[in-house]
């Protein structure tokens, strides 16, 4: 057997050997350059597993879900990474509203139907009478410049009508840590660089074999003493006070997304990001110590109203739809598992109010005589 593996061995190092040789004289008689364009470095496109399809059960650690909010879920993507309902009217030529956002619009723990960006085109036939398409591009982590990425690299392709726009909390957790939409941990770094061997051997992991994979995750948690591993455990912290960039840079990414869909002929469409913290919610500032967050919980509080108001203001300047869930339905605890997102029964009453606000304000795209021309 010894012998067989030095016989294929020295068979490998001698074609090598030949190769090398052979590129060398080849360069002697016709010299070419590497060629300059090779990269390892791509632009994020960060969204959900395009065609997935999975039941999820609940993490055991969220305590606050009602009985009827534990049950599994279907979570179905379609072919270009958007999450859809039940009845999927994706090939239909109906109008199309496309919702970007993080895990709040995403909403991945509330049932497939009655997850607002879904449970909207099931209020707009049922008001109005008229058929729309919803597709939802929230992905968790996403800040407001994977928004606009999403929208650039597919939502315009989709010849959406609508765009709207939710972010808040992500661009607070990313901005304050490093001042920057562009210095992030690797799952929301903008520019992506290959990681090794070990990047292509727990892709597969985790897409085919999550069970294997997360166990191996917990014991190498176990080991290093850590309840949580952090995508952000090799970033370099800013240790300076950067409240107003965060704002500067906020508006500045909002306002880019709406003018990128203005340009593609998209209407653009805010919402401001509703939330059950304040300062008198002990329980939820003594959760959001456990994040590792930057801020302190007061100062988040702070920011995350800032960054509301903000939202409010673009939209007052920009002259289009805002959709003030923030004002709507923000400290009511029967909305909310936990601080920030929506249970079912809060994806429901969201559904209702965006939907009563999309058709005051695009009425004649709702309009259910011309409907079926749009």
């Amino acid at each position: 057997m010894k012998y067989k593996k030095s016989i294929v061995t020295f068979y490998l190092l001698f074609l090598f050997a030949l190769l090398v040789g052979f590129e060398y004289l080849l360069g002697v008689v016709y010299p070419r350059s590497p060629d300059p364009t090779i990269t390892d470095r791509s632009i994020i496109l960060k969204e959900l597993t395009p065609g997935y399809q999975h039941i999820l059960s609940h993490d055991n650690s969220i305590t606050n879900l009602s009985v009827s909010d534990m049950k599994p879920v279907n979570l179905s993507v379609n072919k270009n990474g958007f999450i859809v309902g039940p009845n999927d009217t994706y090939t239909s030529k109906s109008p199309k509203i496309i919702f970007f956002g993080g895990s709040t619009t995403e909403n991945i723990k509330a049932d497939e139907d009655k997850r607002f960006p879904y449970a909207v085109s099931k209020y707009i036939l049922e008001k109005n009478g008229s058929f729309v398409t919803t597709l939802n591009a929230g992905v968790s982590g996403n800040n407001t410049i994977h928004s606009v990425l999403n929208l650039f690299a597919k939502g315009i392709s989709e010849d959406a009508k609508i765009a709207v726009l939710m972010n808040n909390t992500n661009d607070i957790s990313g901005l304050s840590r490093t001042n920057s939409y562009w210095d992030a941990g690797y799952y929301r770094s903008v520019v992506q660089s290959k990681r090794g061997y070990g990047h292509y051997l727990l892709t597969p992991l985790r897409l085919y074999f999550p069970n294997f994979y997360y166990l191996l995750l917990d014991l190498r948690m176990e080991l290093s003493n850590t309840k949580t591993l952090s995508e952000w455990a090799s970033v370099d912290y800013i240790d300076i006070d950067n409240k107003e960039d965060m704002l500067r840079d906020f508006k500045r990414a909002t306002e880019t997304f709406v003018n990128i869909s203005k340009i593609w002929g998209i209407e653009p469409v805010l919402m401001t990001q509703p939330k059950l913290h304040n300062t008198n919610r002990d329980d939820i500032r003594k959760e959001y110590n456990k994040t590792r967050a930057v801020l302190d919980y007061d100062d988040f509080i702070y920011m995350h109203d800032q960054f509301n108001d903000i939202v409010r203001r673009v939209a007052l300047k920009e002259k289009i739809l805002l959709i003030d869930l923030d004002k709507e339905f923000s400290w009511k605890g029967d909305y909310f598992y936990d601080w920030i997102h929506f249970n079912n029964q809060g994806n429901i009453e969201a559904a209702k109010f965006i939907s009563d606000k999309l058709i005051e304000f695009h009425k004649p795209l709702f309009n259910t005589v011309n409907n079926s021309a749009l």
